[in-house]
């Protein structure tokens, strides 16, 4: 009968144990499913079948200034003739050799470069496609079918905050849109504030200070939808989704504390009994 009684009671404290873990992880699941973040994303605003005119501006191609670093690639038919104006590394090996990179020409303060054959080159004012194109007709009597490769290799901006990695990106053509450069910054993180994204940009020895809502589209027709160069983005936090976070975790550690503790609690009562 001893036996019997010992036996029931070890059962009975058993599922009294059992019961309690079952109820605590209940509570803890709640607690965790019960606060619900706001969900933002690109276009939030935007109703079906929109269209949106574009921001047009006249000045946005950006033009060669004094200092500004330009790197160019020459390609023709004669490579031999290539390796003349473009950049030669070494590639060892067996089979290594000699390769062309493009060649980076500082512009000077009267507006010029300097480059082989051609001599000085008036570029200060010219677009990247002008250059281009004045760049591969300049070459035509030194080379058979010339393509230039051109393109900015100083220029940058900034994006840090609330992106998947901070960091300086490099811009070689004319534009980089606002949404381009969080996409190569590994896009939003999802406690970003949509609504505030901040843009620096420095004109006239003025900085000028820009929130954008990328929830709304008409942001696209702005002139603060295409970067200029030394903008800085800066992404911030939603800090209602940051103080949501910061409560879930909380109670979801505490919870999970509680339950272990009780958990050894019965655990040592049904070993004393």
């Amino acid at each position: 009968m001893r036996l019997c009684g010992q036996r029931s009671s070890s059962g009975y404290m058993k599922m009294i144990t059992f019961k309690s873990s079952l109820l605590a992880s209940v509570v803890c699941l709640f607690f965790s499913a019960c606060t619900s973040t706001r969900t933002s994303y690109y276009f939030k605003e935007l109703k079906k079948d929109t269209s949106i005119k574009v921001f047009v501006d006249s000045n946005l191609d950006v033009r060669i200034h004094p200092t500004d670093v330009i790197s160019v690639l020459i390609s023709s038919l004669d490579r031999s003739e290539d390796l003349l104006f473009n950049t030669q590394a070494y590639i060892g090996g067996v089979t290594g050799g000699y390769t062309s990179s493009a060649s980076s020409y500082i512009v000077d303060d009267k507006g010029n470069i300097q480059m082989h054959k051609l001599g000085a080159m008036h570029v200060e004012g010219m677009t990247l496609k002008e250059f281009k194109q004045k760049l591969e007709k300049d070459l035509e009597p030194y080379l058979l079918d010339p393509i230039a490769t051109v393109g900015f290799a100083n220029h940058k901006i900034t994006v840090m905050g609330q992106v998947g990695r901070s960091q300086l990106l490099a811009i070689t053509g004319d534009r980089l849109s606002i949404i381009e450069a969080l996409i190569l910054c590994g896009d939003v993180t999802v406690n970003a504030n949509m609504k505030n994204v901040l843009i620096i940009r420095e004109k006239d020895n003025i900085k000028q200070f820009k929130y954008v809502n990328l929830e709304n589209p008409s942001f696209i027709d702005s002139s603060w939808y295409y970067l200029h160069d030394n903008d800085i983005v800066y992404v911030t936090p939603d800090f209602k989704k940051l103080r949501q976070e910061g409560y879930r975790s909380d109670i979801q550690q505490n919870i999970g504390l509680f339950t272990s503790i009780i958990s050894l609690a019965f655990i040592l009562i049904t070993l004393t009994k």
